[in-house]
């Protein structure tokens, strides 16, 4: 389970990049700053379509993220590795 969530979180990054990086340059936050002259412009066609899978993959991505993070880790250290192993040992404080 814990695989099959790490490798749709890449997919899911992989595929919002691609999403957010093909977007029309002027319809955005770049306008504001001189990117488009339109005073208002609604997204049609190809563009909506894409907003709408940018939206979803944001939702599946953190989804995704908070699954992960309440998964119980089983595995927190190295198997076959303990402390003792490494030659590591704990001394007791007395003051």
């Amino acid at each position: 389970m814990k695989d099959f969530l790490i490798i749709s979180q890449i997919v899911i990054s992989l595929l919002l990049i691609l999403s957010i990086l093909s977007q029309e340059k002027g319809a955005g936050l770049s306008a504001a700053f001189g990117g488009g002259s339109e005073v208002f412009r609604s997204k049609r066609g190809i563009d909506r379509i894409l907003h709408w899978i940018t939206v979803a993959l944001v939702v599946l991505f953190i989804v995704n993220a908070l699954s992960f993070s309440f998964l119980k880790d089983t595995t927190a250290s190295l198997p076959g590795l303990s402390i003792e192993d490494l030659g590591v040992t704990a001394t007791p404080v007395t003051e």
